[in-house]
């Protein structure tokens, strides 16, 4: 039995491969867009040209027919060529001067979970729509969480000095 379920684990896992690559891509890109903001635009262009893969890539067996991957091919280069303009525009200098770098992470990383979304339903593949859901749901918490860094440090110190007062009062007011 042990082997049967290390078996099924392991088909689940390989099954659901091209959609964790999509998530770890994505990760990826939000480190660039921090650390290193000159390779933005290419990097997110990338991701657009290797999810059009991965949906091509995951869809093609479904299909009934060999003569139906003219189709699938046609649509997603439709789309996901839609979605990459779309981040193009948002690389323009003009655009690009009215926005800073994590302005326009976030609008691409936005971007890119409508289109996976949108993917997602068009193919009637659940598991590219829930990583479209995903990365939508990381816009806003990647903004809280940067804005929140400032309150969390504060708490943090807070907590430090609170902690450090009372371990000197306990000691009698002194250090050591």
């Amino acid at each position: 039995m042990s082997e049967n379920l290390h078996g099924r684990m392991g088909s689940f896992w390989l099954s659901e491969l091209p959609y964790i690559v999509m998530l770890i891509l994505v990760l990826v890109g939000i480190a660039i867009t921090s650390l290193v903001p000159g390779w933005t635009a290419g990097y997110w262009q990338l991701i657009t040209v290797a999810f059009a893969a991965i949906a091509i890539a995951s869809e093609w067996p479904r299909l009934e027919t060999d003569s139906r991957w003219w189709r699938l091919v046609l649509v997603q280069v439709l789309h996901w060529g839609a979605i990459f303009l779309a981040m193009r525009v948002l690389f323009l200098p003009h655009v690009a001067q009215m926005l800073n770098s994590d302005s326009i992470g976030l609008a691409v990383l936005g971007l890119l979970a409508l289109g996976t979304l949108l993917d997602g339903i068009h193919l009637a593949s659940w598991p590219i729509a829930v990583v479209g859901v995903l990365l939508g749901l990381s816009v806003p918490a990647i903004a809280w969480l940067d804005q929140a860094t400032v309150m969390i440090t504060v708490i943090a110190l807070a907590l430090i000095a609170a902690g450090g007062s009372y371990i000197w009062y306990r000691r009698g007011g002194r250090f050591g």
